[in-house]
Protein backbone atom coordinates (compact mmCIF):
# COMPACT_ATOMS: atom_id res chain seq x y z
CA UNK A 1 0.00 0.00 0.00
CA UNK A 2 2.97 2.27 0.63
CA UNK A 3 4.58 1.42 -2.56
CA UNK A 4 1.45 1.77 -4.29
CA UNK A 5 0.59 5.42 -3.00
CA UNK A 6 4.15 6.74 -3.58
CA UNK A 7 3.94 5.06 -7.20
CA UNK A 8 0.63 7.43 -7.45
CA UNK A 9 2.56 10.81 -6.16
CA UNK A 10 5.77 9.70 -8.39
CA UNK A 11 3.13 9.38 -11.62
CA UNK A 12 0.98 12.24 -10.77
CA UNK A 13 4.60 14.17 -10.78
CA UNK A 14 5.70 13.39 -13.89
CA UNK A 15 1.80 13.86 -15.36
CA UNK A 16 2.07 17.18 -14.37
CA UNK A 17 5.42 18.17 -15.30
CA UNK A 18 5.13 17.02 -19.06
CA UNK A 19 1.34 18.64 -18.85
CA UNK A 20 2.77 22.14 -18.13
CA UNK A 21 5.98 21.57 -20.78
CA UNK A 22 2.86 20.77 -23.32
CA UNK A 23 1.55 24.14 -22.17
CA UNK A 24 4.34 25.80 -22.61
CA UNK A 25 5.13 24.39 -26.02
CA UNK A 26 1.65 25.56 -27.14
CA UNK A 27 2.20 29.14 -25.91
CA UNK A 28 5.61 29.20 -27.43
CA UNK A 29 4.38 28.12 -30.63
CA UNK A 30 1.13 30.24 -30.76
CA UNK A 31 3.51 33.44 -29.43
CA UNK A 32 5.99 32.75 -32.09
CA UNK A 33 2.98 32.20 -34.92
CA UNK A 34 1.48 35.81 -34.12
CA UNK A 35 5.24 37.15 -34.25
CA UNK A 36 5.95 35.52 -37.71
CA UNK A 37 2.75 37.25 -38.90
CA UNK A 38 2.99 40.22 -37.23
CA UNK A 39 -0.08 40.30 -35.55
CA UNK A 40 1.74 41.10 -32.22
CA UNK A 41 1.44 44.84 -30.70
CA UNK A 42 4.52 46.25 -29.78
CA UNK A 43 5.03 48.94 -27.43
CA UNK A 44 8.01 51.07 -29.61
CA UNK A 45 10.86 53.11 -27.50
CA UNK A 46 13.69 54.82 -26.94
CA UNK A 47 16.08 52.20 -25.62
CA UNK A 48 20.06 52.42 -24.68
CA UNK A 49 20.97 49.30 -25.72
CA UNK A 50 24.50 49.59 -23.73
CA UNK A 51 22.76 50.17 -20.29
CA UNK A 52 19.90 47.85 -21.50
CA UNK A 53 22.23 44.62 -21.83
CA UNK A 54 24.49 45.76 -18.60
CA UNK A 55 21.17 45.09 -17.01
CA UNK A 56 20.51 42.05 -18.37
CA UNK A 57 24.09 40.54 -17.85
CA UNK A 58 23.62 41.07 -14.30
CA UNK A 59 20.80 39.07 -14.16
CA UNK A 60 21.99 36.49 -15.61
CA UNK A 61 25.33 36.32 -14.60
CA UNK A 62 24.78 34.42 -11.43
CA UNK A 63 23.25 31.55 -13.51
CA UNK A 64 26.00 31.53 -15.72
CA UNK A 65 28.34 31.78 -12.70
CA UNK A 66 27.11 27.98 -11.99
CA UNK A 67 29.05 26.70 -15.14
CA UNK A 68 32.18 29.12 -14.64
CA UNK A 69 31.12 30.95 -17.77
CA UNK A 70 32.67 34.33 -17.35
CA UNK A 71 30.98 37.56 -19.47
CA UNK A 72 33.43 39.82 -21.14
CA UNK A 73 31.17 42.62 -22.34
CA UNK A 74 32.53 45.41 -24.43
CA UNK A 75 31.24 48.51 -25.86
CA UNK A 76 32.86 50.28 -28.81
CA UNK A 77 29.95 51.96 -30.48
CA UNK A 78 29.62 55.84 -29.48
CA UNK A 79 25.86 55.61 -30.24
CA UNK A 80 23.78 52.82 -28.91
CA UNK A 81 19.95 54.11 -28.77
CA UNK A 82 17.56 52.21 -31.21
CA UNK A 83 14.07 51.96 -30.94
CA UNK A 84 12.05 48.61 -29.92
CA UNK A 85 9.75 47.01 -27.39
CA UNK A 86 11.58 46.93 -24.26
CA UNK A 87 9.70 43.62 -23.09
CA UNK A 88 10.05 41.58 -26.45
CA UNK A 89 13.70 42.85 -26.06
CA UNK A 90 14.31 41.36 -23.02
CA UNK A 91 12.21 37.95 -23.81
CA UNK A 92 14.97 37.70 -27.43
CA UNK A 93 18.24 38.11 -24.52
CA UNK A 94 16.60 35.71 -22.39
CA UNK A 95 16.27 33.24 -24.84
CA UNK A 96 19.91 33.53 -26.11
CA UNK A 97 21.17 33.67 -22.68
CA UNK A 98 19.25 30.63 -21.83
CA UNK A 99 21.02 28.81 -24.70
CA UNK A 100 24.46 29.82 -23.56
CA UNK A 101 23.95 28.26 -20.38
CA UNK A 102 22.72 25.19 -21.68
CA UNK A 103 24.90 24.88 -24.47
CA UNK A 104 28.30 26.76 -24.08
CA UNK A 105 31.54 24.96 -23.06
CA UNK A 106 31.74 24.98 -18.89
CA UNK A 107 34.80 27.37 -17.76
CA UNK A 108 35.39 29.34 -21.04
CA UNK A 109 34.49 32.86 -21.92
CA UNK A 110 31.45 34.64 -23.40
CA UNK A 111 31.90 37.82 -25.25
CA UNK A 112 29.57 40.45 -25.91
CA UNK A 113 30.43 43.33 -28.04
CA UNK A 114 28.93 46.50 -29.16
CA UNK A 115 29.54 48.20 -32.35
CA UNK A 116 28.03 50.93 -34.66
CA UNK A 117 28.79 51.81 -38.23
CA UNK A 118 26.98 55.54 -39.21
CA UNK A 119 23.72 53.91 -39.39
CA UNK A 120 23.49 50.65 -37.43
CA UNK A 121 23.89 48.99 -33.93
CA UNK A 122 25.81 45.45 -34.05
CA UNK A 123 25.22 43.55 -30.94
CA UNK A 124 27.73 40.40 -30.92
CA UNK A 125 27.43 37.26 -28.79
CA UNK A 126 29.83 34.89 -28.80
CA UNK A 127 30.59 31.79 -26.61
CA UNK A 128 32.61 28.33 -27.32
CA UNK A 129 30.09 25.42 -28.10
CA UNK A 130 30.13 22.44 -25.99
CA UNK A 131 29.33 20.39 -28.68
CA UNK A 132 29.96 20.16 -32.44
CA UNK A 133 26.97 20.88 -34.56
CA UNK A 134 24.63 18.09 -35.94
CA UNK A 135 22.52 20.53 -38.48
CA UNK A 136 23.30 23.31 -40.65
CA UNK A 137 23.49 26.57 -38.76
CA UNK A 138 21.26 28.02 -41.44
CA UNK A 139 18.50 26.07 -39.87
CA UNK A 140 18.45 26.52 -36.05
CA UNK A 141 16.38 29.89 -36.50
CA UNK A 142 13.30 27.64 -37.82
CA UNK A 143 11.05 25.63 -35.51
CA UNK A 144 11.91 22.80 -33.35
CA UNK A 145 14.82 22.63 -35.11
CA UNK A 146 17.96 21.58 -31.92
CA UNK A 147 21.92 21.91 -33.06
CA UNK A 148 22.14 18.22 -31.21
CA UNK A 149 20.30 15.69 -31.84
CA UNK A 150 21.66 14.01 -28.59
CA UNK A 151 20.60 16.86 -26.22
CA UNK A 152 19.37 15.88 -23.44
CA UNK A 153 18.02 19.67 -21.99
CA UNK A 154 14.91 20.85 -21.68
CA UNK A 155 13.61 22.78 -25.21
CA UNK A 156 11.46 23.10 -27.84
CA UNK A 157 13.43 24.29 -30.48
CA UNK A 158 11.87 27.57 -30.41
CA UNK A 159 14.10 29.89 -28.85
CA UNK A 160 16.26 31.39 -31.51
CA UNK A 161 13.12 30.74 -33.87
CA UNK A 162 10.76 33.25 -31.73
CA UNK A 163 14.57 35.67 -30.97
CA UNK A 164 14.89 36.16 -34.98
CA UNK A 165 11.12 37.15 -35.31
CA UNK A 166 10.99 39.25 -32.74
CA UNK A 167 13.50 41.06 -33.65
CA UNK A 168 12.43 41.33 -37.17
CA UNK A 169 9.41 42.67 -36.08
CA UNK A 170 11.43 45.40 -34.54
CA UNK A 171 13.09 46.53 -37.54
CA UNK A 172 16.46 44.45 -36.79
CA UNK A 173 17.61 41.34 -37.97
CA UNK A 174 19.32 38.01 -36.61
CA UNK A 175 21.85 35.94 -37.50
CA UNK A 176 24.02 32.94 -36.52
CA UNK A 177 27.53 31.73 -37.37
CA UNK A 178 29.49 29.09 -36.21
CA UNK A 179 33.21 28.99 -37.03
CA UNK A 180 34.63 25.86 -35.38
CA UNK A 181 33.62 25.12 -32.01
CA UNK A 182 32.91 29.11 -31.68
CA UNK A 183 29.17 29.99 -31.36
CA UNK A 184 27.99 33.61 -33.21
CA UNK A 185 24.91 35.65 -33.02
CA UNK A 186 24.76 38.99 -34.35
CA UNK A 187 21.94 41.30 -34.21
CA UNK A 188 21.43 44.55 -36.36
CA UNK A 189 19.56 47.68 -35.45
CA UNK A 190 19.10 50.89 -37.25
CA UNK A 191 20.10 53.36 -34.96
CA UNK A 192 17.49 55.87 -34.07
CA UNK A 193 18.15 58.57 -35.75
CA UNK A 194 18.17 56.86 -38.58
CA UNK A 195 15.32 55.35 -38.09
CA UNK A 196 13.86 58.73 -37.96
CA UNK A 197 15.19 60.14 -40.96
CA UNK A 198 13.21 56.82 -42.80
CA UNK A 199 9.99 58.10 -41.14
CA UNK A 200 10.29 61.86 -42.13
CA UNK A 201 11.51 61.34 -45.64
CA UNK A 202 8.83 58.63 -46.23
CA UNK A 203 5.94 61.32 -45.28
CA UNK A 204 7.30 63.64 -47.73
Amino acid sequence: SENFNQNIEQYSKIIINKSNRLNDLINDLIFDSKVSSGNIQLDMEKIDINAFLIQVIQEFEDKLKEKELKIIFENKAKNTIIKADGSQLYRVFQNLFSNIYKYSLENSRVYIDLENSKSKLYIIMKNIQKEKLEVNVESLTDRFVRGNISRSTEGFGLGLSIAENLIKSMGGKLNIISQKDEFITKIVFLLMITQMLFVIFATL
